[in-house]
């Protein structure tokens, strides 16, 4: 990726996916309406510093899929080609203004937290907090992820 290194995304880049447990205040869609498989058209990662500076996963050839399920758990699986397939489990959820994606990571616990909208089978997902290194200096550098998804 021309000296660029994603940190907690490869792949799950990502997610893809909300802050866990249960719904935040406000009402969002049921989990019904969210439930079952996504696939990734769009996995986007913003520098924070220069906004015009972006890196497209999907374009480079990564596959990304997010099983959401009804008791809120997830799974996510990216691959890149040659590479290896990473998965991350965790857990979902969704209030009217944010969706939410916690998972463990090297003993620690990442949430992601969206602005999201659902279209039909297009969830469009924005702004989670990630990093990726822009600069080629091996250190992670402030990143947004947005992610739009079709249900399959």
């Amino acid at each position: 990726m021309n000296g660029r290194t994603i940190r907690g995304a490869g792949l799950a880049a990502l997610l893809l996916l909300a802050a866990c447990g249960g719904d935040d205040d406000g009402a969002g869609p049921s989990p019904s309406g969210l439930t079952g498989t996504w696939r990734a058209t769009k996995v986007e990662l913003v520098n924070v510093a220069n906004p015009t500076e972006k890196v497209e996963l999907v374009a480079l050839g990564m596959v990304l899929t997010a099983e959401l399920n009804a008791n809120e758990t997830c799974r996510i699986t990216s691959t890149f080609p040659g590479q290896p397939e990473e998965v991350i489990t965790g857990t979902w959820s969704s209030s009217s203004e944010v969706f939410t994606i916690r998972h463990s990571e090297g003993g620690n616990t990442i949430t992601w937290q969206f602005d999201w909208n659902l279209s039909g089978n297009t969830l469009t997902l924005s702004g989670a907090d990630n990093e990726l290194d822009f600069d080629g200096d091996d250190l992670g550098d402030p990143a947004k992820l947005n992610l739009v998804l079709v249900r399959q």
